[in-house]
């Protein structure tokens, strides 16, 4: 019987900026493949940076929107605080983005 050996896969950065990081339904199929030994990833250094950079980056524009779909809400859009439905809106948690440096 032949041994097999996981094969050696690297992951560039366009990868996780597709697959949402890490919760794209890609990346837990490979995370799978990993759990099974079926594959291993490698990333390289300038790699990872990369993400790290690229994740700081969405992230900080993902927050000056909601940021500003906030306001709005507050300014204009109060009278939606009538509807159980529309509260969560109103009571989204604060991201404090210091701590991803």
């Amino acid at each position: 019987m032949k041994e097999s050996f996981p094969v050696n896969l690297a992951l560039d950065t366009s990868f996780f900026v597709k697959n949402n990081f890490l919760v794209g339904k890609n990346f837990f199929r490979l995370k799978s493949l990993v759990n099974d030994g079926i594959i291993s990833i490698f990333l390289t250094d300038i790699t990872y940076r990369e993400i790290q950079n690229r994740f700081k980056i969405n992230l900080i524009g993902a927050v000056n929107k909601v940021e500003k779909h906030v306001s709005f809400l507050e300014k204009d859009g109060m009278i939606l605080k009538n509807f159980p439905e529309y509260l969560p809106y109103f009571r989204l948690p604060n991201i404090h983005l210091e701590i991803i440096d």
